[in-house]
């Protein structure tokens, strides 16, 4: 994983939240309630919380699609830059870690949640697998 300074993931965690609130304000209207049964397919992989009911709204995008941030390439670079490359980058870690556990058992859930989690407990101690 890339190396950054306290200043940089203050400064990344901040475009990413700018990113966030621009998105939302872009799509709100257009936001309708996440459908029951796009509920019950995603359920097994989020904490009830995070599909609320009340709270969780999505948007059907048809022919468009919302661009990476600006942010996103120099993410993308050093990943590539530290990792040697594109296989190292760990955006592409982490999603192809992810698709892998779900092809793996589709119907069988896991927790994102947890899988994140269980990825930086492993940075932390250096070792990584996310295979």
């Amino acid at each position: 994983m890339p190396q950054l300074s306290p200043a940089q993931v203050q400064h990344v965690s901040s475009l990413v939240a700018n990113y966030i609130r621009t998105q939302r304000q872009n799509f709100a209207a257009r936001a309708v309630n996440l459908p029951a049964g796009m509920r019950v397919e995603v359920n097994p992989f989020f904490r009830p919380d995070v599909l609320n009911l009340n709270t969780t709204r999505v948007v059907v995008l048809e022919n468009e699609r919302v661009g990476n941030p600006d942010f996103y390439p120099m993410l993308y670079v050093k990943g590539f830059l530290e990792g040697g490359c594109y296989e190292a980058i760990p955006l592409e870690l982490n999603a192809y870690g992810l698709e892998g556990n779900f092809r793996k058992a589709p119907h069988r859930g896991f927790s994102v949640e947890q899988e994140v989690a269980a990825w930086l407990q492993e940075e932390e101690e250096g070792e990584i697998d996310l295979g």
